[in-house]
């Protein structure tokens, strides 16, 4: 049985209010830090270290809200809250990502096309016909495609959640000890 006891259980709409309220913010600074390294590209590293500390510093606030809902809040259930945070940022970046590369500025598309292109006509060991095939089969442009990027967005913010959530869940259990 669960030691995990609810002070005063948060409602549905509690609970997605705290995740979209500090989602929203997460993904909104987060984009902002992603626009910036294209316009300054010197300052990448610098900007990419904010980026992961307004995601770190606004997934620890959300999860001191949630946690003020329970007594025993537990490895678990922070690791929950960062999962589900990061479903939502993700929706908002795929979102933002599919309208930048739609109606805004395609040519990151383009230039991936490129690249592709010329991969597939330098690569070894593959007949002259299997490039053509592969270049006339429209995979390429299904690949690199708004929809797909923005659908790989979507699942990699969701990954670099799950690992920023590993760590920062350890900071949020009942136990003193993380062997216990």
């Amino acid at each position: 049985m669960s030691q995990e006891l609810s002070v005063n259980p948060p409602s549905r709409k509690e609970v997605f209010q705290i995740l979209f309220k500090f989602g929203i913010g997460i993904a909104l600074g987060d984009l902002l830090c992603e626009q910036l390294i294209r316009w300054f590209p010197s300052l990448a590293f610098m900007l990419e270290l904010v980026a992961v500390v307004i995601i770190v510093f606004g997934l620890t606030l959300g999860i001191n809200k949630y946690k003020s809902y329970f007594e025993g809040f537990n490895y678990g259930k922070a690791l929950w809250f960062c999962l589900r945070m990061g479903m939502v940022v993700g929706l908002v970046k795929m979102f933002f990502t599919f309208i930048q590369l739609s109606f805004i500025d395609d040519s990151m598309l383009v230039l991936m096309m490129e690249e592709m292109k010329k991969a597939i006509a330098n690569a070894e060991g593959i007949s002259r016909e299997q490039k053509n095939e592969m270049l006339n089969s429209g995979l390429i442009e299904f690949f690199v495609s708004p929809t797909f990027v923005s659908i790989i967005v979507w699942i990699g913010t969701f990954f670099q959640y799950l690992f920023i959530g590993l760590f920062i869940s350890i900071f949020h259990r009942k136990s003193k000890n993380p062997f216990a």
